[in-house]
């Protein structure tokens, strides 16, 4: 079956730089309930101007659809929540240069797919210390580190995904280019 054509044209591969962005609850992580931290916003409107941010709501946050479209629209960031959250994940993380997130397990994810990840906060570090030792994940906490870090990524490519994750991946792959594993 073919794809959306919505879904396709926000997976071409025309060398764009596209950044996810996996946002959580804000009534879980932060006291103010804000959708997304300002340093995070500015981080994202002072970076490149030709990236594409996929921003992905976390399930919980459906009924904030539309307030983040309006943030980002707001501030002039070039983003598409829509596809973000209409494409299956694996799809996202097949095009993304780089993933961000205050703690998502998408950072798990991302590191089999040989996606680079970049958490805003010390929760989240603290959940992916593994990540972080490996070099598959990064803190930053300001908007000039998060800045940096996420042009860092996006300039270094995909890098290949964590031992014992490449069959799956491989798997992944096949699937998602229609052809039977292993055939």
């Amino acid at each position: 079956e073919d794809l959306d054509p919505a879904w396709t044209s926000a997976l071409r591969d025309d060398g764009t730089k596209r950044i996810l962005v996996t946002l959580q609850p804000p009534e879980k992580i932060y006291d103010d309930g804000r959708l997304i931290p300002e340093f995070v916003l500015e981080a994202m409107a002072r970076s490149d101007k030709s990236w594409v941010w996929w921003v992905r709501l976390h399930p919980a946050m459906k009924q904030d659809f539309r307030e983040v479209q309006r943030l980002l629209k707001e501030r002039s960031i070039p983003a598409d929540v829509v596809a973000a959250n209409e494409i299956p994940l694996f799809l996202l993380l097949r095009r993304a240069d780089v993933h961000i997130t205050h703690s998502s397990s998408v950072v798990v994810d991302a590191a089999m797919l040989g996606v680079g990840s970049v958490v805003w906060s010390t929760l989240g570090s603290g959940f992916f210390v593994s990540a972080i030792r490996e070099g598959t994940c990064v803190e930053a906490l300001t908007a000039e580190d998060l800045q940096a870090a996420m042009g860092k990524r996006a300039g270094r490519g995909r890098f290949a995904p964590k031992a014992g994750t490449s069959s799956a991946a491989a798997v992944l792959e096949a699937l998602l280019e229609g052809r039977r594993p292993g055939g």
